[in-house]
C-alpha cells in the first residue's frame, strides 16, 4: 500500500508514518547500474573531392579507416544505502553479470 492510498483509506497518523518508513526502507535495497561501451575514434567526417581522372585508389584521395576501433566498457552504479558506487572500467571484452566481482 502506498502513501497515497494510506491517506485514501483514512487511517491513522501512526498508520501512515509506519507505512512511509516501510516504503523508505525498500529503497536500501535497490541498486541502480549501468554499463556503456565508448569506441575509441578519433577525427571527423571528412569530404575528399577528387578529380574524374584521377584513380580511386590514388593515396591522395583515400582516408584510413579502422574497422575494429579500440572500446572501453565503463559501469556505474549507486544504492541508497551505500551512495555512489564508483566508475569502473572493464577489460577488454568483458561485460559486468552477476558473477562478475569487483574488489573495492
Amino acid at each position: 500500500m502506498h502513501c497515497q492510498e494510506a491517506s485514501a483509506h483514512g487511517g491513522d497518523d501512526e498508520e501512515k508514518a509506519g507505512i512511509l518508513q516501510e516504503i523508505q526502507g525498500q529503497w536500501h535495497n535497490i541498486m541502480f547500474s549501468d554499463e556503456s561501451t565508448f569506441r575509441l575514434v578519433r577525427g571527423g567526417s571528412k569530404i575528399v573531392r577528387r578529380p574524374s581522372d584521377m584513380s580511386r585508389y590514388n593515396p591522395q584521395y583515400t582516408i584510413r579507416t579502422v574497422k575494429q576501433p579500440n572500446s572501453l566498457m565503463v559501469w556505474g552504479a549507486f544504492s541508497g544505502k551505500m551512495g555512489k558506487g564508483g566508475v569502473y572500467f572493464l577489460h577488454k571484452n568483458v561485460t559486468m553479470k552477476s558473477s562478475t566481482v569487483i574488489e573495492c
